[in-house]
Formats: C-alpha cells, sequence, structure tokens
C-alpha cells in the first residue's frame, strides 16, 4: 500500500542546498579549466561544461524520480536488484577489454560500468540485511552475512 506524503516533507533541505553550491562550484571551475572560445555558451552540449550539465540534470530528474518511490517498493526489489547487479559483474569478465580493462559493457555506442552500480546495490543489500532486525542488536550471523555479501561482490 502506497502511504500519502508530502513530496518535499521529509527532505533534508540543508544537504540538498550544501550539494547544490557544490554542484554550481564544480561547474564554475569546470568552466574555467576547459573554457573553449568556440564555444562560450555554458549550455553548449558538445563542451565538456555543457555535458557535465545534463548529466546533472539527468540525475537530478532521476534522483527526484527515486525519491518519489515508496520505501517498502525498494526494500522489497533489493535482493533482485544485488543478484542482478552479480551477474552483470560475472558477465563483464567475458567482454572484450577497453583501453585495457574489462570493466565496461557496451550498449550500442554507449558504456557502463556495473561496478558503479555495484557500488550502491551493496550498500542497499547491507541496509537490507541490517534492517531484517529492527529494534535488535545486530546478532554475529547477521555480521558474518554482511561480510559474505561484501567479498561476494568484491
Amino acid at each position: 500500500m502506497m502511504r500519502s506524503r508530502s513530496n518535499t516533507q521529509d527532505w533534508d533541505w540543508i544537504t540538498i542546498l550544501i550539494v547544490a553550491v557544490l554542484l554550481v562550484l564544480g561547474i564554475i571551475n569546470l568552466y574555467s579549466a576547459a573554457y573553449n572560445p568556440n564555444h562560450p555558451s555554458l549550455f553548449s552540449a558538445s563542451a565538456l561544461y555543457g555535458k557535465q550539465i545534463i548529466w546533472i540534470g539527468l540525475g537530478v530528474f532521476i534522483g527526484l524520480v527515486i525519491s518519489l518511490i515508496d520505501s517498502d517498493y525498494i526494500r522489497k526489489l533489493t535482493p533482485v536488484a544485488y543478484f542482478f547487479i552479480l551477474i552483470l559483474l560475472i558477465i563483464v569478465l567475458f567482454t572484450p577489454s577497453v583501453n585495457g580493462a574489462r570493466s565496461w559493457l557496451g550498449v550500442g555506442s554507449f558504456g557502463i560500468q556495473p561496478s558503479e552500480f555495484a557500488k550502491l546495490g551493496t550498500a542497499l543489500m547491507l541496509a537490507y540485511i541490517i534492517g531484517q532486525h529492527r529494534g535488535n542488536l545486530v546478532t554475529k550471523n547477521t555480521l558474518y552475512f554482511s561480510l559474505f555479501i561484501l567479498l561476494l561482490t568484491m
């Protein structure tokens, strides 16, 4: 059952403000370091800083969409997502190397690194395991299983 809540009620506005300031400072820094007189516009998609702004916008959009998903749904989906990520980490071992590294999966002209998703998946899986003991102290079995999850991902 979806719980009704205000979209912005539980957000940590101080953290959001700090992240926004850091993003703006990063764009200013990147613009000053990679300025191209042929593409003086800050929003030029062919310049490095323009691409960075596009990725920031995409990340903010995805973050907003994820914030609207009910946490119980994410909790139920975590083990499935974690094992899917493990499969991607195994598949990447059998792909051709890109610049000497076998860490990329090619999707057309676009490449992804499953290890980036594994960071999030591992954190969610550890939270899932520890969250199973709501209100109780974490047991040795939980500690061992958490260590197993970390080692399995590595």
